[in-house]
This record gives C-alpha cells, sequence and structure tokens, in this order.
C-alpha cells in the first residue's frame, strides 16, 4: 500500500479538489513565489517552517524528490516541569527526510527556478537582504535571509481570501 493510499478526507478542514483549483489560481495571481509555495505546500503535506526552510539544494529534479527537513519539534520549546514551573527546552534537529514530487511540481518547480535566477546554495524562498533575524530555530542558522512564517501564512490568508475560501482552522499545515 502505498504512502496515503485510502484516506478519506472527510474534514471540513480539508481542501476540496475544487477548492484546490480555485486556490492555486488565485496564488498565481499574487506571483509564481506564492504559486510554488501553494503548490508544494499542499502537494508534499510540508508544514511553514519546513517550506521557509528549502532550499534550491534540498531538490533533485532529475529524480522527482525534495529533501525535507521535518522541524515540528526543533528548537526551543517551552515545556511545563513535573513541579509546575515552566522551563526552555532545546530540542535537536532531525534528519532531513526524502519525499516524492509530482511530475506537475516538477514543472513548476523547475520553471520557478529557472525565472527567478535561484542557485543552488539559495533559499527557495529568499527573504529581504540582511538576514532573517527573527528565524526561531537558532541551530539552523539561517544567513542570507529566508522569508518568514508569518509572511507565508499572511500570503496563504490572501489567497484564501482571494479563492473565497473562508472555514476557519483551514491554513497551511
Amino acid at each position: 500500500m502505498a504512502y496515503g493510499e485510502g484516506w478519506v478526507l472527510t474534514d471540513a478542514k480539508n481542501l476540496r479538489e475544487d477548492e484546490m483549483a480555485k486556490l492555486l489560481s488565485s496564488a498565481m495571481k499574487l506571483g509564481p513565489q506564492v504559486h510554488i509555495m501553494i503548490g508544494l505546500a499542499y502537494n508534499l503535506a510540508l508544514r511553514v517552517s519546513e517550506l521557509v526552510h528549502l532550499r534550491v539544494s534540498d531538490f533533485n529534479l532529475a529524480g522527482a524528490k525534495v529533501r525535507v527537513l521535518p522541524l515540528k519539534k526543533a528548537g526551543r520549546r517551552r515545556v511545563r516541569r513535573p513541579d509546575g514551573s515552566i522551563g526552555m527546552v532545546e530540542r535537536p534537529l532531525p534528519k532531513h527526510v526524502e519525499s516524492s514530487m509530482p511530475p506537475n511540481l516538477v514543472q513548476m518547480v523547475r520553471k520557478y527556478l529557472r525565472d527567478e535566477g535561484l542557485g543552488t546554495d539559495d533559499w527557495l524562498f529568499p527573504g529581504r537582504a540582511g538576514g532573517s533575524a527573527k528565524c526561531r530555530i537558532k541551530k539552523l542558522e539561517c544567513p542570507g535571509g529566508h522569508l518568514t512564517s508569518r509572511c507565508m501564512q499572511l500570503w496563504f490568508d490572501l489567497v484564501c481570501e482571494d479563492a473565497g475560501i473562508k472555514v476557519p482552522g483551514r491554513g497551511i499545515h
């Protein structure tokens, strides 16, 4: 059985096929960066933190693969101790996971990289010059700067508004 085969998405938070088409169409209006962001997020089920930390070198377009650093539990976290106090815990970074990409997504990424002129050491979603000073995961050391998670969430909200999708709780994974 293939990964995800046999799943039935009945939750109201999951997008239907027609809504996904509207979302991608609206994303294209905001530019190629937003379009590729939505395409990657939904085709590969990526979290926002995983999206912003993608580098061009993470893609193997010939093999239709992408290396993703699963960041859900990485970095500093506030935890409640057994005595009731709250403290900070530093969780180690996990290993990269390789995911397959569908052919249409490979074509989208290839065109985006060509049009944007990004080099292999560049972030897939570069931020403003001066770096990403607010990167929450200090161990990653993000010199050169990538977009922030907040910026991606704002883009997603704009795309949803334009597409007419207004169900509470929907967002990028």
